[in-house]
């Protein structure tokens, strides 16, 4: 392997599942494991002629890089996020974004552009993200690791990368090291930063976080108190936390989270440890030891509560030997919210079926006297309004995009009259129609 890191490589592979390329932090590699063109000296600075010139020990980044196709859906774009560390504080002082054409090169990919200038602060090397509520756009979070405290997001869209917020949280420890993660559902935001557990609601509408709990991390001095792990179920109800010599579950629906811990995995003559953790598309979560290993541990059934879940030690073998850090995705397969005042475009889980396909509402019956029944036409987003027939608006509702279910409206006590029903679907054409009301 050309590209040694003491960071975890950052892969991604196109939709058939073949590696396109990969990045150590320094460079970005193609499939055959070459430097890419123009792939040379990313996060320039002396922790880079240090680590990847002099060393050659790769981009000492834990969590620094994140990578999203382009809105193309081509496997052709994308776009390669990184935190640059500062040289005197240790901690990322920039957020820059490269992007690589893998047309380019017959098809082996190369840099069009690098170190692209996002966004300069203190910053913890806890870059994560997770899907607007769009189903299109992305949402990008670092928090700040110096007071005042609290986290910062970033909006990913079509029209670039855009710094959206900071939100205050004085609470927040400042530590570099740990782990950051999204539920796969988008709406919990967890940080195990190795002496604190916190957990955040998250609104993928407006990127706001909510409703934060702190407590004290059970981690022991098996290992440095900045190796934490933490990860979220399938099912996005249960929380995961790698501590060093003891691995613990907690119920996320809880009211008091931090009551709710128990241990499902815990350290035997093996040494082994428990840190670092992902949930893979296999609904399975593999977790590092800290020491160098080739085997992982595996939650085989996450979902479940307690024991059940088959917290396996040293349970899957992979081919070289890893040491503490897993790469960290954000979850490519979550879509819009389906029903929120931000499913505007129509980006669907292709899962759940088709959504409803006329392309004009349908009302029945009309006249009406007590239940108005309606489907909207395909594609429908966002606040969908009913007016009388002098335009003073009588009743809204929140599109569903999804599966073009049919809406039921009680307009027994409505004055009989002429209304109007009126929205637009996704590529913003409007529809308007006429119904009575006999009463």
């Amino acid at each position: 392997m050309t590209a040694p890191t003491l960071g975890p490589f950052q892969p991604v592979s196109n939709s058939d599942g073949e590696l396109l390329f990969y990045t150590n932090g320094c460079e970005v590699l193609n499939r055959n494991h070459a430097v890419m063109l123009n792939g040379h000296d990313l996060n320039p600075g002396e922790i880079h002629t240090r680590y990847c010139d002099q060393l050659e020990w790769g981009y000492p980044s834990n969590q620094g890089n994140l990578i999203f196709p382009g809105f193309n859906n081509d496997d052709v774009s994308y776009f390669l996020f990184h935190l640059r560390i500062n040289e005197h504080t240790l901690y990322a002082d920039t957020l820059y974004y490269t992007q690589i054409d893998m047309a380019a090169d017959n098809g082996s990919g190369a840099v069009v552009k690098k170190n692209a200038f996002v966004f300069r602060d203190t910053l913890q090397m806890l870059l994560t993200a997770v899907k607007h509520a769009n189903g299109r756009d992305w949402w990008l979070v670092v928090p700040r690791a110096i007071e005042p405290y609290g986290i910062h997001t970033f909006l990913f869209s079509p029209t670039g990368v855009k710094h959206i917020s900071f939100q205050p949280v004085p609470q927040l420890y400042d530590k570099t090291n740990g782990q950051a993660c999204f539920s796969p559902d988008g709406r919990k935001y967890c940080i195990n930063q190795g002496l604190f557990i916190y957990t955040f609601d998250f609104d993928r509408c407006t990127g706001v976080f909510s409703n934060d709990q702190r407590w004290r991390s059970p981690i022991d001095n098996s290992v440095p108190f900045t190796a934490g792990g933490v990860a979220v179920s399938p099912n996005s109800e249960i929380l995961y936390i790698g501590a060093g010599a003891t691995l613990y579950q907690y119920d996320m629906n809880a009211a008091n989270i931090e009551v709710t811990g128990i241990p499902i995995a815990e350290k035997s003559n093996q040494g082994e440890t428990f840190v670092q953790m992902a949930l893979a598309p296999n609904d399975k979560i593999y977790c590092m030891d800290f020491g160098y290993s080739n085997k992982l541990h595996v939650i085989q059934n996450p979902n479940i509560r307690g024991v059940q879940c088959q917290a396996e030690v040293y349970g899957f073998e992979i081919p070289t030997r890893q040491r503490i850090y897993l790469p960290h995705f954000p979850n490519y397969r979550l879509y819009d919210e389906v029903g929120s005042a931000c499913d505007t475009i129509c980006a669907n889980n292709p899962n759940l079926g088709n959504p409803y396909s006329k392309s004009k509402i349908e009302i029945f019956p009309n006249p009406v006297k007590h239940v108005l029944k309606f489907k909207l036409p395909f594609c429908p987003c966002g606040e969908w309004q009913i007016y009388n027939v002098e335009g003073r608006p009588i009743h809204s509702l929140l599109a569903n995009s999804q599966d073009g279910e049919t809406y039921e409206i009680d307009v027994s006590s409505w004055s009989s009259g002429v209304y109007f029903i009126r929205g637009k679907n996704a590529s913003n054409r409007y529809f308007i129609e006429r119904f009575a009301v006999i009463n």
